[in-house]
């Protein structure tokens, strides 16, 4: 990769955190006494400061119907559930060995209420990945 390559990938990562941070997402900076991304407020955008939009954290579909249970105890409304795409919300009616129920009459596997589906708080409806 040539000099002119290299400053134009650094130029376009560059743009793109800016354009996440008028976009609103969390910006980090290298701290380089800690060795850490730390969050920042308002970037000062400085040529030997590095950046990034804040990782965003990873989940995935319910297992089993106990640990859904448990999940679901962490949130509230306790066991009331919105869908991504609308504003509509449904409670849970029971869970089972492969899926879900809801008090509306559908059914469906877990993967799909997590494809679908986030917690009433907003919060993913799945498991956090560490």
């Amino acid at each position: 990769m040539t000099r002119e390559e290299t400053k134009e990938l650094i130029a376009e990562n560059r743009i793109a955190v800016m354009q996440a941070y008028v976009d609103g997402k969390q910006i980090q900076f290298f701290n380089e006494y800690t060795w850490e991304w730390e969050n920042i407020h308002t970037p000062n955008w400085l040529r030997d400061t590095s950046y990034r939009v804040k990782p965003e954290p990873k989940y995935r579909p319910f297992k089993n119907a106990d640990e859904c249970w448990q999940e679901m105890l962490k949130h509230e409304p306790f066991g009331w559930v919105k869908e991504k795409e609308r504003n509509v919300r449904t409670q849970i009616g029971f869970m089972h060995t492969k899926g879900i129920q809801g008090t509306s009459g559908g059914s469906s596997n877990y993967k799909a209420f997590f494809d679908c589906f986030r917690f009433a708080d907003g919060e993913p409806f799945g498991v956090k990945e560490e």
